[in-house]
């Protein structure tokens, strides 16, 4: 428990002083001034930690999860500064910034379909660590807004993942691990519609998964409705994509 409140604590003063920094920028506010009009008070902390369990909410999990990829990629930037090219640095350091400025909404749809058949409670360092293998080494400029993905000349859209699949045998698992996470799971199910076509950071072949699924689950926003790529009257089939066959369609 110490440890879910202090990450949802830690969260929340982050957020609070990237708002009072915003204000000086950006409005001009005296710093004595931002920081007096938003500070936080102590009945504020006691209530956001005695009001709900964290442990029964998304928002820890995910931030939980966001401090260990945070922390990996700024370790792996550290690491990999001395031998990377300017064009590989200036990725990196991107998809770092991406990371260490998304909140809310945005870095749970990450969380969700960064290992799509697992609950993302469930997400190991060894899925980060893949996951930003694939992320640095894939040979596609990825787009960076809400999640790192990339779009093919078709306007489709490719989330990459830590799936790894690295035996025959594993396609069988993820295909019924992923269903039975869209059955329990509407967000997941939302998104899949919207990003079908999954990058496994390690798979033996491509292979598509038929859910059978016929409809969005719940409705989506006009944002959404605009970047689904299939019409929601046809089943979700997603496609597991090895990383040799995305970037041949990403060209």
């Amino acid at each position: 428990m110490i440890e879910a409140n202090y990450c949802l604590l830690s969260e929340k003063i982050s957020s609070q002083a990237l708002t009072i920094h915003a204000r000086i920028q950006n409005e001009g506010d005296a710093q004595r001034k931002a920081a007096y009009e938003h500070r936080l008070t102590a009945a504020n902390i006691l209530a956001d930690i005695t009001d709900a369990n964290p442990y029964e909410r998304k928002d820890y999990f995910a931030i939980e999860l966001k401090a260990r990829l945070h922390t990996h990629l700024e370790e792996r930037l550290t690491k990999s500064l001395p031998c990377m090219s300017d064009a590989a640095y200036k990725r990196a350091r991107r998809i770092y910034e991406l990371i260490r400025l998304s909140e809310g909404g945005d870095f749970k749809t990450l969380c969700q379909l960064m290992k799509p058949s697992e609950k993302f409670s469930r997400i190991q360092n060894s899925d980060i660590r893949r996951y930003s293998e694939l992320l640095h080494t894939i040979d596609a400029e990825p787009i960076l807004k809400r999640l790192p993905h990339y779009l093919d000349s078709n306007n489709k859209f490719y989330a990459p993942t830590a799936l790894y699949l690295p035996e025959p045998t594993d396609k069988r698992y993820c295909t019924s691990e992923i269903i039975a996470e869209i059955k329990n799971n509407d967000d997941l199910g939302r998104l899949l519609f919207e990003f079908n076509n999954l990058i496994a950071a390690k798979a033996n072949e491509s292979f598509i998964i038929d859910t059978k699924y016929t409809n969005c689950f719940d409705e989506i926003s006009i944002d959404d409705q605009d970047r689904i790529d299939s019409n929601i009257t046809k089943s979700l089939c997603i496609s597991i994509l090895t990383k040799d066959d995305a970037e041949a369609r990403l060209k």
